[in-house]
């Protein structure tokens, strides 16, 4: 008896077994990735004895995520009805394609840095930390590097942001060399934003300004004739009040979206906080007579479900399973990225417990943090943050150097679609 898999146009399945015979015609596109052993040297969980998603912590101290992924994309374009595969095991695999076609642009975005150096120099270490000469690396190579990175993450639902911080750093450059970076073959435009499946986050920290700590005006000036509608600024990073937060202080945070409301209209300007700074930017901004919108995203680690509730926009999210410092921080009240997470109660929660938490849109800080050392022993350990495996939820093929997607990877779209395939049933 041949097993049954229903699915939308648009949409792409995840295969327990390889499809021996590939499909012939240009309604599917298949691809498999083999994820390997990762080796740890610590229990991201270790002493965080509280309660969890699902099942007790495991003890974790040798192997985890070794396994593959076999996707199967069914084009917008493809026809309703049946066609049958077979299987690595020689079983029949019969798919129903239905008429509801899932749309280009997600309905439920997900977000998350795909840094280009850090893709560039995983790619010259092969993820096993081998050191190549400065003067020897391919740099020439660096953008479509970028561009492989950014082509992955969006298959699995992801549109990157922060890419902006990659390709010029001077102060001082012109508006020519702006526009430039902006649109040559390798720049801004045709590297992040082309092909988005989401409305862009444009990082906003990094260039300064010496006023403020913003991006020149130049860049401001000419994003704001190229970004698609909707596209966000991320002005600031939990700005810090009264002891609570960690970034800048709130007054520069406003200060930050002031200016780019100015010399960039369309964008609108975007901030990361924890609640219990929400209120004080909100009173800053009113006190600065701020007449334009600023979307809210809301840290999710530290917050409960009822104060998730009253956010403006988002769901900002990282690890912290072992929490900042080693201070365990594993609670009931919000899912896990590393490693040893539940496939279903931390990597599919992070996106349904978003949306049931009155979210639009979830960002995951960064996946491509250690992938330099993504096949070392203890490589993807993040002591900073906390946890195996959090901010680096892609790996590196050791023979090409290019980036592969990650078990949570899939999780995370498995979890996605399923969502949206709901709101588009309500939508419709």
């Amino acid at each position: 008896m041949a097993s049954a898999l229903y699915c939308w146009r648009g949409e792409t399945l995840y295969l327990n077994e390889d499809i021996q015979q590939n499909p012939s015609d240009s309604d599917f596109r298949l691809q498999r990735y083999r994820i390997e052993n990762v080796i740890t040297k610590n229990e991201s969980w270790e002493g965080a004895r509280i309660g969890c998603y699902g099942d007790a912590l495991l003890s974790l101290t040798s192997t985890a995520e070794s396994a593959s992924i076999t996707s199967l994309h069914v084009q917008r374009h493809s026809q309703p009805g049946v066609t049958t595969f077979m299987t690595a095991s020689g079983k029949a695999l019969q798919i129903t394609v239905l008429e509801h076609i899932l749309p280009e642009q997600r309905l439920f975005p997900f977000y998350s840095e795909v840094n280009s150096n850090d893709c560039f120099q995983a790619f010259c270490s092969k993820g096993i930390g081998l050191n190549i000469p400065e003067d020897e690396k391919p740099y020439h190579l660096q953008g479509k590097i970028t561009h492989h990175a950014i082509r992955i993450a969006r298959e699995f639902g992801i549109e990157p942001v922060k890419q902006s911080i990659n390709w010029f750093d001077d102060t001082d450059a012109t508006e020519d060399q702006i526009r430039m970076q902006m649109n040559g073959d390798n720049g801004y435009k045709k590297l992040v934003l082309e092909g988005a499946i989401a409305p862009p986050i444009i990082w906003c920290g990094t260039i300064p300004d010496p006023q403020v700590g913003c991006p020149s005006r130049f860049f401001l000036e000419e994003i704001n004739n190229i970004a698609p509608a909707g596209t966000m600024a991320w002005c600031a990073d939990e700005p810090s009040w009264n002891g609570i937060g960690n970034g800048m202080p709130v007054n520069k945070a406003v200060d930050r979206a002031i200016y780019v409301h100015t010399h960039a209209p369309s964008l609108i300007p975007m901030i990361t906080t924890g609640t219990g700074v929400l209120a004080a930017i909100q009173a800053e901004a009113k006190a600065k007579g701020v007449n334009f919108p600023i979307i809210y995203c809301i840290v999710q680690n530290h917050d409960t479900p009822d104060l998730l509730a009253e956010t403006t926009k988002g769901s900002y999210f990282s690890c912290m399973a072992q929490g900042c410092g080693g201070t365990p921080l594993r609670r009931t009240t919000f899912p896990v990225a590393v490693i040893e997470g539940d496939p279903i109660n931390d990597f599919q929660s992070a996106i349904t417990l978003a949306q049931r938490n009155h979210a639009s849109f979830v960002l995951y800080y960064k996946i491509t943090k250690n992938l330099i050392t993504c096949w070392q022993p203890g490589g993807l350990y993040n002591c900073q943050d906390g946890g195996n495996g959090d901010g680096t939820a892609m790996y590196v093929n050791k023979e090409t150097g290019l980036v592969m997607p990650s078990i949570r990877m899939m999780h995370w779209h498995i979890a996605q679609q399923r969502l949206e395939k709901l709101l588009l049933k309500e939508r419709t």
